[in-house]
């Protein structure tokens, strides 16, 4: 919340003291607010800002790839993933195999003829993942029609081995994975993992302990036995997309800096290593600086790549659902506006409220940055991979996916984001067209844009789409949204599993890095009227935004609330976590309670969900919150009346 920023700030503050004991305190305690609270983006910026553009950069174009290459395969796995049962575990062995021309012959007795071009274009995405892997280093050379191949049972597969190649294998598999924790703080991924598998299934010469499906077994085939512990094809073309586009980025991020190790894997470790000694032979930033600058891109490259694990990312996935999917929630996520506002001015965000409305053609948006079909980092990070239950392809992502989709929080979500875009186009345009606009640019992205700075403002006069700008439109919205990895603490990169105690904080913490970056380190930098000024306009913003689409909200689900100037200041602090919940355990004098609520993730869900709490049925995506406040007239579930609207007006009239 904004007493974060302040105590971020206020710990700097004390840390400069004379006295050796104060300045060590506030020293420590600062390091670990920052760790645990602070923007990795922000911590970046403050060291350089040419490196910050460079990681904004790095997360724009993964964003971007994948969701391009994703979207041309995504007919081919859809459709395919309808067809029969039994013809589909036939066509998973033909792919599986790497015989292309068999698989468009089988495509073709599928009695769906668009599934062979659906899956000419899946090859050529292929292609050119492969082309970038070999142009990148990570490939020595191309395998004619090859299809990953991901193993997802490995512990099945090793078990199906004989004696000996199961112990030579598990020996080659722990040697990797000590490798990778020691030198990237991170295990290996599927796709890692399977080609040091896969390797050793195709060199390793045959013996007579080794069971008869692998005595013949070439590159070429994958035998019944086999498919069982790799995932279906549906499953490991985008499980690869992923992996490989992450990998090539990676590599291009590091560019001459980039280490490759045993295999053609990368040395994040020593790439780093060289990256950061580079920009301090440079004599762009000192010993400690340097220090800070490894750890923070450790932990993007290292922990920050993993996933928490699926049960976990079932449970978030689970509980954005129960809890963000309803209208309610699309109405109070159009709240969002209000920071272009702030960020950009009313006129610039008008504007672009226009242009998208009407959809004006060639207008820049959400699908030129990446960001088409993604919301936040923390509602994102979920498992991709279904799982099977009862024969039956299911994914929790998928079904948080389309409870988004119909309660409309994707549309609105995707609203504000075209109108922030929109809108820090239009002022960026607007500051290019006079000197003195031109020198706030290069203020803020001189340094980050270097030697192209130039090109950046052409490109801005002329209104050109072009890489420079979409650069510039996307940092712009990481500024005020935490919208890829970086955009959030360091303690949420390092602790996947720990992820959970951020659900419904990130959002909060970004709003936080905010204030504390346009208010209190302006004030700190003398610029008190600056900094003063842009504290009164988010804090107005966001207060009237919250006190409006809360209004809209109680109005949707029967409430008896009215709006009134007090709801203006309370909104603005609820946005950074000070909630109804917290605010009444801090007036019946519980601290201790109302610190929870602002730390603790949100549980109150499921205690109700285990508890057989009547009241749980409010959780129920889509329906739920207007069945609990009684805002279906006549509607009624088993006959129960829930009355959340009374309960609620009496509630609001104990608090007034």
């Amino acid at each position: 919340n904004a007493g974060i920023a302040a105590a971020i700030t206020g710990l700097a503050l004390f840390a400069r003291s004379r006295s050796p004991q104060v300045a060590d305190w506030a020293s420590q305690a600062g390091r670990g607010a920052e760790y645990t609270l602070g923007m990795v983006s922000t911590q970046v910026g403050n060291i350089s800002a040419s490196l910050l553009h460079r990681m904004r950069e790095h997360e724009r174009k993964v964003l971007t790839t994948t969701h391009d290459q994703l979207k041309a395969v995504a007919t081919f796995i859809e459709t395919s993933r309808a067809l029969p049962t039994a013809f589909r575990e036939k066509l998973d062995a033909v792919i599986l195999s790497g015989d292309s021309a068999a698989t468009i012959k089988l495509l073709g007795q599928s009695g769906r003829p668009d599934l062979v071009v659906e899956w000419r274009k899946a090859r050529d995405v292929l292609n050119q993942i492969g082309k970038d892997l070999v142009q990148t280093g990570r490939l020595k050379g191309l395998i004619a029609d090859y299809f990953p191949r991901i193993a997802i049972d490995v512990p099945g597969l090793l078990n199906a081995l004989g004696k000996e190649e199961r112990s030579f294998l598990q020996v080659k598999l722990d040697n990797a994975r000590a490798r990778a924790v020691k030198m990237d703080g991170r295990d290996l991924s599927p796709l890692e993992e399977s080609q040091i598998i896969n390797g050793f299934l195709k060199s390793h010469s045959p013996t007579s302990g080794k069971p008869g499906f692998l005595k013949k077994r070439s590159v070429e085939e994958i035998t019944p036995e086999l498919v069982r512990f790799y995932a279906t094809f549906s499953e490991a073309l985008p499980l690869y997309i992923r992996a490989a586009v992450k990998e090539i980025e990676r590599a291009r991020f590091f560019g001459e800096d980039l280490v490759r190790q045993e295999g053609g894997l990368t040395n994040v470790d020593m790439s780093i290593g060289n990256l950061v000694n580079r920009e301090k032979l440079a004599g762009k930033i000192d010993d400690a600086q340097a220090e800070k600058l490894r750890s923070l891109l450790a932990s993007r490259f290292g922990p920050g790549e993993k996933s928490a694990s699926g049960l976990l990312q079932t449970a978030k996935n689970l509980t954005n659902a129960g809890l963000l999917g309803h209208v309610t929630s699309a109405v109070v996520q159009a709240g969002d506006i209000a920071l272009s506002v702030a960020a950009h001015g009313l006129l610039p965000t008008l504007k672009s409220a226009q242009q998208v409305i009407t959809r004006k053609p060639g207008r820049i948006s959400v699908k030129d940055v990446g960001l088409a079909d993604h919301i936040t980092e923390e509602i994102v990070g979920g498992e991709k991979k279904p799982m099977t239950v009862f024969g039956r392809q299911l994914s929790s992502a998928k079904f948080l996916q389309g409870v988004f989709k119909y309660s409309g929080f994707s549309l609105v979500d995707q609203l504000g984001k075209n109108i922030s875009i929109g809108a820090s186009f239009e002022k960026s345009v607007r500051l290019a067209q006079t000197e003195a606009g031109v020198a706030k640019l290069r203020a803020k992205y001189g340094e980050a844009y270097g030697p192209e700075f130039p090109q950046l403002i052409a490109d801005l006069r002329s209104r050109a789409n072009t890489e420079a700008v979409r650069g510039l439109l996307f940092s712009e919205l990481s500024d005020i949204q935490p919208i890829s990895k970086i955009e959030v603490p360091q303690a949420y990169l390092d602790h996947p599993n720990g992820r959970v105690l951020y659900m419904m904080k990130t959002f909060m913490l970004k709003q936080a890095d905010i204030v504390r970056r346009e208010g209190f380190a302006e004030i700190n930098r003398g610029n008190v009227a600056k900094g003063t000024s842009n504290l009164l306009r988010y804090g107005l913003a966001l207060g009237i935004a919250g006190a409006t689409t809360d209004f809209i909200r109680n109005w949707l689900l029967g409430r008896d609330q009215d709006l009134d100037w007090g709801a203006i200041p309370e909104n603005a602090l609820k946005t950074f976590g000070w909630s109804q919940f917290v605010v009444d355990k801090a007036r019946k004098g519980q601290p201790f309670q109302a610190a929870a609520g602002l730390v603790a993730p949100p549980y109150k869900m499921w205690e109700k969900i285990v508890t057989a709490d009547p009241q749980a049925i409010q959780y129920l995506p889509l329906a739920g919150r207007l069945l609990y406040h009684d805002a279906v007239p006549g509607q009624s579930l088993l006959g129960l009346d829930f009355g959340g609207a009374e309960k609620a007006n009496k509630a609001y009239e104990q608090r007034r």
